[in-house]
């Protein structure tokens, strides 16, 4: 059966759908990856908070993770809003469309990417940690590819290096290190189930 058009696109922050508005199977699209940015994002983004630099290390003007973190926030809402945008089309959109669509998830990525020289450049103490997010955000690319559980899957895998070494720095790292892969193993999952051939 086609799919209801939504009156309106969900809140930014989540909440539960109103139930009028999406049809199966576009609600449990929109519902599950709400689940994944409540279930796995947000424990990330919290682990972040606490993480203070190693003793002897310089003292920071800014915290470069404050910064990865809201960067993280913001480019999920942005793969969310695309995916509430996305379910309520007939047809896949053309790629001149689809470049479209993904503007805002390149641009934080392109933010990510200068963060991530800038903390390379300065050598901070926090240096590893945005070298490990920024290594394993390519993974939103999903979007774009032919298979989205095997793009996902071999990003996922190329992250156990860089997050070993971040666990070495204490218990808190390691529990920013542990939650990161969850959050990967996360939208592996979520594409694994409802996006296995794309969008």
């Amino acid at each position: 059966p086609p799919r209801a058009r939504p009156q309106g696109l969900i809140k930014a922050g989540g909440g539960l759908l109103d139930n009028e508005k999406y049809s199966y199977p576009a609600k449990e699209l929109v519902q599950s990856y709400r689940l994944l940015m409540t279930n796995n994002l947000q424990p990330f983004l919290r682990s972040a908070r606490p993480l203070t630099p190693p003793p002897g290390s310089v003292p920071l003007l800014s915290n470069p993770l404050e910064r990865l973190a809201a960067l993280c926030d913001a480019l999920f809402l942005a793969q969310s809003t695309m995916i509430d945008t996305q379910v309520t089309r007939l047809r896949p959109p053309s790629e001149e469309a689809l470049g479209r669509i993904l503007e805002p998830t390149t641009d934080i990525l392109n933010d990510i990417e200068e963060l991530e020289e800038q903390e390379n450049e300065a050598a901070g103490p926090f240096q590893l940690h945005v070298q490990l997010v920024a290594s394993g955000l390519g993974a939103v690319a999903w979007v774009s590819v032919a298979s989205p559980p095997l793009y996902v899957t071999e990003i996922l895998n190329s992250v156990p290096t860089l997050g070993e070494k971040v666990s070495t720095l204490g218990e808190k790292h390691a529990e920013f290190a542990s939650l990161y892969k969850d959050l990967l193993r996360g939208l592996l999952a979520y594409v694994k189930e409802h996006h296995a051939s794309g969008v």
